[in-house]
C-alpha cells in the first residue's frame, strides 16, 4: 500500500460522475475565539474540518488498508488516537481516497498541532504522513 498525499481542509467535494474532488478551505492555521482565559486541560471547539488521504494499492492481492490518525498538541501530548479500516472494491482499482469527517477541534494550548496519519505493518505503525496546523485562540472583546 502506497500513502500519496493527505490534507487537512473545511470540506471536501467527490464530483462521482467525474471522480474529481474539490478541497474547500485547506487549513495551515486555525483561530478559535474564547470569551473567557482557558486555564489548562483539553477544550473541544465545535469546528468541521475533513482529513483527505490519497492511497495506490501496491498489488491486487491487497483488499484493504488499515491506519491511525493521531494528533499531536504543542507539547507532544497525544490529542487524538483513532483506527480507520478502508477496504478496496473487488473491480480492482488501484487508487483509492479516505475521507474522514469530524465537528470538533481538541485544544489544549496555542501552537502546532501535528496531524499523523500511520499505515498498520506487520510491526506496528509506519508514519507516512504528517500534517502541521497552527492553532491560536483569540480573547474576545466584552463591552464594559
Amino acid at each position: 500500500m502506497k500513502h500519496v498525499w493527505t490534507i487537512i481542509c473545511q470540506q471536501a467535494i467527490v464530483n462521482s460522475e467525474t471522480k474529481t474532488i474539490n478541497l474547500m478551505d485547506v487549513l495551515e492555521m486555525i483561530t478559535f475565539k474564547a470569551a473567557a482565559e482557558l486555564t489548562g486541560g483539553k477544550t473541544v471547539f465545535p469546528f468541521k474540518f475533513e482529513i483527505v488521504s490519497y492511497w495506490m494499492r501496491d498489488s491486487d492481492k491487497e483488499k484493504s488498508v488499515e491506519y491511525l490518525l493521531e494528533a499531536i498538541d504543542p507539547t507532544g501530548e497525544k490529542v487524538i488516537e483513532k483506527q480507520y479500516k478502508m477496504d478496496y472494491p473487488s473491480d480492482g482499482k488501484k487508487r483509492m481516497r479516505s475521507i474522514i469527517k469530524s465537528n470538533a477541534f481538541v485544544f489544549t494550548l496555542e501552537g502546532q498541532y501535528l496531524f499523523k496519519v500511520k499505515l498498520k505493518e506487520e510491526k506496528g505503525h509506519k508514519t507516512v504522513a504528517e500534517i502541521p496546523v497552527e492553532v491560536n485562540l483569540q480573547k474576545l472583546q466584552t463591552e464594559k
